[in-house]
């Protein structure tokens, strides 16, 4: 059987069925575990090796049928194509820790199809630039920036995997965590956090229609709940609802625990019949206070959570503590290491509110910095000579500027 070469469709699909077949053969072997990420300096080792491998392999198919192959277009779909089914598994079933026995669509970032699949694409695209620089640089710069800031960008990411440090932080008020989780493991940090206070703030509270026997919710499909306001009246799906009082701290709060939003509402059916009291969202220890009119009853959903925000001391090893703090969309960054608010627990009531930050380093983020600004580099150009094409279309020249 004569093997399809050149940049074929029955190439991409051969290579691409053979990486699969042998990452199985290898998940096989390693008994369903995926492969340990290699971490500093094992990794820039065999980041080395695999450049080396490629420039050898361009050297000795240079100019040949193979080489179109390797560093075509067509395998880069393929490859591509197989890389996104992947990844609908990655997305839509949870995924392990590495190491752990789990089923190979539960492990994908470091299942050995898909990481051969990974190998495979960053092959072909080195390949691909190589072959584009041996016809010469003139015109390719557009060409470069972008496939070499792709290279770059996925070589990091592939081969700097196993340096990556990710740390949940868990820590009470008042207290000190100097230990962080990953998964089922418990790491000792470079540092420790010292935290003050954990402040969650709400949107305002919000009022809604449902059914008082099964407590279904009865609004339209595109229709907002009402703002509670002390003072406003508005309809809410033909009920004319009065705001007569509204606190976001209600007298049945318990005192050191979030106070819990409540508001006086007075209802006026379509028929014409009324109701009025108190409307609560209710809390671990409060139940949900509602308002009814016959079958239908006015209920306040959990407020959503607007901002929560760690106040802390950073004690370094060395050095003097720092007073910082870190909120959703802005964290904060200490010698290599980013910390971010993640999350929170506040169900053990008062004297016992948990802030969760997540500590994480990647000693690989400067390259991966430096390919997505050869991008950009690259857009602009295309931006450019975008620019260039469109004057050349409505302005064309004449056989005579010729």
């Amino acid at each position: 059987m004569k093997l399809p070469l050149g940049n074929t469709w029955g190439f991409a699909l051969l290579a691409t069925g053979a990486a699969m077949v042998a990452g199985f053969g290898v998940d096989a072997v390693l008994g369903g575990r995926g492969f340990p990420a290699p971490v500093w300096p094992d990794n820039l080792m065999l980041l080395a090796a695999f450049l080396v491998f490629q420039g050898a392999v361009w050297f000795g198919t240079r100019g040949r049928r193979l080489m179109d192959a390797l560093g075509g277009g067509r395998l880069a779909v393929v490859t591509l194509g197989m890389i996104c089914l992947w990844a609908v598994f990655l997305g839509s079933l949870p995924q392990i820790g590495r190491g752990e026995d789990a089923a190979i669509l539960q492990r994908v970032m470091h299942a050995p199809p898909f990481v051969f699949l990974m190998l495979l694409l960053l092959a072909n695209l080195g390949w691909g630039i190589l072959r584009h620089l041996s016809a010469g640089l003139r015109g390719s710069s557009l060409f470069l920036f972008n496939h070499v800031g792709v290279y770059v960008v996925a070589a990091s990411a592939l081969f700097g995997s196993g340096d990556v440090t990710r740390l949940d932080i868990w820590v009470r008020e008042g207290e000190l965590a100097w230990t962080g989780t990953e998964g089922r493991n418990r790491y000792e940090m470079p540092f420790a956090v010292h935290l003050h206070r954990f402040t969650i703030e709400y949107f305002p509270a919000q009022l809604t229609l449902i059914d008082s026997r099964n407590g279904e919710v009865l609004l339209p499909a595109g229709t907002d709940p009402l703002t509670l306001r002390q003072g406003k009246g508005a309809m809410l799906d033909g009920y004319r609802v009065v705001v007569r009082e509204a606190t976001s701290a209600a007298p049945w709060s318990v005192p050191g625990d979030d106070p819990i939003p409540a508001a006086n509402i007075h209802v006026t059916a379509p028929d014409g019949n009324t109701g009025e009291g108190w409307v609560s969202c209710g809390s671990s220890v409060m139940p949900p206070v509602f308002v009814s009119v016959g079958e239908v009853a006015f209920a306040m959903p959990v407020p959503r959570v607007r901002l929560y925000e760690s106040r802390f001391t950073l004690v370094p090893p060395a050095g003097e503590p720092i007073e910082t703090s870190v909120r959703v969309n802005a964290p904060y960054k200490f010698e290599g290491w980013w910390l971010y608010q993640k999350g929170y627990n506040v169900e053990g009531g008062p004297g016992a509110r948990y802030s969760q930050i997540e500590a994480v380093r990647d000693p690989w983020l400067p390259a991966v910095y430096a390919g997505l600004a050869l991008m950009a580099v690259g857009s602009v150009l295309a931006i450019g000579r975008a620019g260039v094409l469109v004057r050349q279309l409505q302005n064309p020249k004449t056989p005579q500027d010729r």
